[in-house]
């Protein structure tokens, strides 16, 4: 990373798919290690071979080799349709491979980089021939899933290395297919670790699945394997939280705690009125108590073990006070009963039936007396026997949908076939359920907390949910993923997606640490310096929150896909990002608010891939070459022409974002609350969105409010960036930033007051943009922006002694803002003109006490 400045880093390098240079790359780079390594397992001679032809270490020599393989791109230009190199080329490819500190720094770049495009020379340098060329095949912008690599093999120009690749050293490639789901990424992770067992070494991560390394002879992987890592995900996860569950069923036995405890202390009299009718059963286990489910719907996606140790917890807990510390309440009949009654919601008298119990709530209640205890016992029995006769039995629905979802080239199904009728379909994804499914009920108390709404996508909008809930099933899968949903994983999800994909080496090399950069004040972060500088990419990852690791992912926050070629983040997991944890289906502007100020630095410490800020987790579809930002409700949010443009618009956004939180969070002579400091935000980023669509530049005038100098003073520091930012971005941007900048000089020197209003300050350049505006219908371009101009310089001497020299000076730097706004009139409506006349004011008025705060004169 660091031998590459961040301008070079991130250039567009492939023309039908963002890939920046620095991703591009880093992962030839890393693929062709990975095949290299493959190949010195095989045959270690070969590559002792390499090592001593280029004297370095072969890893260091293939990692290299795939990443200058494109080192031409970073200098050339496309015009008319052709790539076009600059004269220096070869210069400037060898200076930078000479960062390297490389001895080989001249050969990398004359011969060692046309290994991607060119012939085998020298079957010396078979191994990395083959390795760079598989390498940059894999990387090929038109892959759009793991069969597509297949048709690029078979073309004449990665054939013969193919070929070669399985004939030398009994390799080849293989692939693995997938759906894209929730469950499938939250169990991607366990697939890969499963795999790994079987000597495979896996390569790059696409949309529908993954690329590995297999030897030949290599025994075919069977479907079983992938059951196996998804049954541990679906059910062996769900013993985590046997004590959650035990509390779960607690608060529902303990909800009318004292109707028990009389129970316990008199039980001929509790359980009936005083007129001697008998109390029903919702006076102990209220139906409209979330926390009194059936046990089974409960414990739905444990082992039979699991569901087990539930039952004991819970029975010991509050009928035996085995595990109680302190004074101990014991209400053995409320635990007989829960048992009883809500056991299941399918067989409800199926405890009934075990323990001999013919009469009715509160009856037996009544009859069993102070024999509780020995019933108490029975159903321990009762329990233990139904479950351990169930044993572990194939789960029919994970089966079906494991057979329906994974294919291979080098997968067998070798899982037992599947003869019976479905006893349900899912009413959520629609897979066939062979076992008990789910209720709509336990499903729904998940995820509609809150009022959010549930998608059905069989279903026709209803008024009245209830009434025909109840003959909807929903599959494990669907159940798991929405407790995952409402615990681990909450939607709306900050998506990082690579494309056409990412080598797996590299998505476990890279990380990204939100604290390092969410909560800090931006003033302590060298950020906007280092990239105003253009400092090497690695100080720039390092400054954004990005990290190098050998451990795999480390931050439990991130969620990779190695079966789709993302990682997902949950925004509520990002610190103070909200002041609830609860899900959103639907994103709101004030998510994407909190998510667009970090999305550039998540792009910049995932080398420039597009991000989306989503409630689901699947992809946008991609419609550029360049760094992207998108989300539910704004799509390609502040896309400017290439990658630097578009991170800046997007770091000026962050700044302003962090601006308006700390100044009207903090505002003391009037209290705002989190929603009106929203409606600043919001505010501001309808404006930016509006004033971009005539000119990217004015994106980073924009500020959405009027500034005042309590406002405009908190933005001083960030100055520098916003006028390099304003430079970068357009031409007309670079033409403003010129004009302002001079201006705020001059005026500064001038007015040289620091309790000057703002109207002192600025009001000359008002004055003169009414007059150019009054002027729309009745004069050309050339007399409106002269008369402007001169309006503009009269009014500020008419205020201040200003010499001719100056006056001189200062009429063509005026004269070149109301060109510009004229330009501007020219793109738009005279009303957006106007507004964002008023933007470059309040812009010249922020560099104006930018040279004021700073008390330097000199421009």
């Amino acid at each position: 990373m660091e031998i590459l400045k961040f301008t070079e880093a991130i250039k567009s390098a492939k023309q039908k798919s963002p890939q920046t240079f620095i991703f591009h790359s880093m992962s030839v780079g890393t693929l062709a290690l990975a095949i290299c390594e493959e190949i010195n397992n095989v045959n270690g001679a070969d590559i002792k071979r390499l090592e001593e032809i280029y004297n370095v270490d072969y890893r260091t020599l293939c990692y290299f080799a795939g990443f200058f393989h494109d080192w031409m791109k970073l200098f050339s230009e496309e015009k008319n349709g052709k790539i076009v190199f600059d004269k220096e080329i070869l210069q400037k490819g060898i200076e930078i491979a000479k960062r390297t500190g490389l001895p080989i720094a001249e050969s990398l770049i004359n011969r060692i980089a046309t290994f991607a495009e060119g012939e085998l020379q020298s079957l010396d340098e078979l191994p990395l021939w083959i390795a760079v060329k598989i390498a940059d095949m894999l990387m090929i912008s038109d892959i759009k899933g793991v069969t597509d690599v297949f048709k690029y093999a078979n073309k004449p120009i990665y054939k013969d290395a193919i070929r070669e690749m399985e004939k030398n050293y009994n390799i080849r490639l293989n692939y693995i297919k997938s759906s894209d789901r929730l469950f499938t990424l939250l169990a991607s992770e366990d697939i890969v670790k499963k795999f790994l067992s079987r000597n495979v070494r896996f390569l790059i991560s696409y949309k529908d699945g993954i690329i590995y390394l297999t030897s030949k002879e290599n025994v075919k992987i069977g479907l079983k394997d992938i059951y196996d890592a998804l049954r541990l995900t679906l059910h062996g996860e769900a013993s985590s939280h046997i004590n959650e569950l035990a509390e779960d069923i607690e608060k529902c036995i303990r909800s009318e705690e004292s109707e028990w405890l009389k129970v316990a202390i008199n039980n001929d009299y509790s359980v009936f009125y005083k007129d001697g009718k008998p109390k029903q059963l919702n006076v102990f286990f209220p139906t409209l108590n979330k926390k009194c489910r059936f046990f089974d719907d409960i414990v739905g996606l444990l082992s039979p073990e699991d569901k087990i140790k539930v039952a004991e917890k819970v029975i010991r807990d509050l009928a035996f006070g085995e595990n109680v510390s302190g004074e101990k309440v014991l209400i053995p009949h409320a635990v007989l009963a829960y048992f009883i009654e809500k056991f299941s919601r399918k067989d409800k008298d199926y405890i009934r039936r075990a323990l001999g119990i013919n009469k009715k709530f509160p009856y037996y209640i009544q009859e069993m007396g102070n024999n509780v205890t020995a019933y108490l016992e029975k159903l321990l029995e009762v329990l233990k026997s139904g479950y351990s006769s169930n044993g572990e039995p194939e789960d029919k629905t994970l089966l079906a949908f494991v057979k329906k979802s994974f294919e291979g080239n080098n997968l067998v199904d070798d899982l037992p076939p599947i003869n019976e009728t479905p006893k349900n379909y899912c009413i959520v994804c629609g897979m066939p359920i062979y076992d008990n499914p789910v209720s709509f009920g336990e499903f729904g108390a998940l995820l509609k907390k809150g009022g959010k709404e549930i998608w059905i996508p069989r279903e026709k909008g209803l008024e009245d949910i209830d009434a025909i809930s109840k003959k909807w099933a929903i599959c494990p899968i669907c159940h798991y993923e929405a407790i995952k949903m409402k615990n681990e994983i909450s939607p709306p999800y900050l998506i990082v997606s690579f494309y056409p994909g990412i080598p797996i080496d590299l998505m476990n090399m890279l990380d990204f640490d939100p604290s390092k950069i969410v909560d800090f004040n931006d003033r302590d972060n060298t950020l906007y310096d280092d990239i105003m500088h253009d400092r090497d990419f690695k100080k720039i990852f390092e400054d954004s929150g990005g990290s190098i690791t050998n451990q795999g992912i480390p931050t439990t926050i991130l969620r990779p896909d190695y079966l789709g070629s993302k990682i997902v983040i949950s925004l509520d997991k990002l610190a103070s990002t909200r002041k609830d944890t609860e899900m959103s289906t639907r994103i709101t502007k004030s998510d994407l608010n909190k998510a667009l100020r970090i999305a550039p630095l998540m792009s910049i410490v995932y080398l420039g891939a597009p991000i989306f800020i989503s409630t689901n987790i699947y992809d946008f579809p991609i419609l550029s070459k360049n760094i992207t930002i998108s989300s539910d409700i704004n799509y390609g949010w502040m896309q400017a022409e290439d990658n630097l443009s578009t991170l800046l618009l997007l770091l000026s956004y962050r700044i302003k974002y962090y601006v308006f939180v700390e100044y009207f969070g903090k505002k003391k002579r009037k209290k705002l609350d989190g929603e009106e400091i929203e409606n600043y935000l919001n505010s501001m980023v309808n404006e930016m969105d509006l004033f971009s669509s005539v000119d990217k530049s004015l994106a980073i005038v924009s500020l959405g409010v009027s500034i005042d100098e309590s406002l405009g003073k908190r933005f001083t520091f960030f100055v520098p960036f916003l006028k390099y930012a304003l430079e970068k971005v357009s031409h007309m941007g670079e033409a403003l930033t010129k004009s302002l900048n001079t201006l705020a000089y001059y005026i500064t020197k001038i007015v040289n007051d620091p309790k000057s209003s703002k109207y002192g300050v600025v009001g000359f350049l008002r004055d003169g943009r009414d007059v150019f505006f009054k002027l729309a219908t009745a004069s050309n371009k050339e007399d409106r922006i002269t008369l402007a101009t001169g309006t503009a310089i009269t009014s500020l001497q008419n205020k201040y002694n200003i010499d001719e020299d100056t006056a001189k000076k200062l009429y063509f730097v005026i004269r070149d803002i109301f060109t510009n706004l004229y330009e501007i009139e020219e793109k738009t409506d005279m009303s957006l003109a106007i507004s964002i006349s008023d933007a470059i004011i309040n812009t010249f008025y922020i560099f104006f006490l930018s040279y004021m705060e700073k008390g330097d004169k000199n421009e």
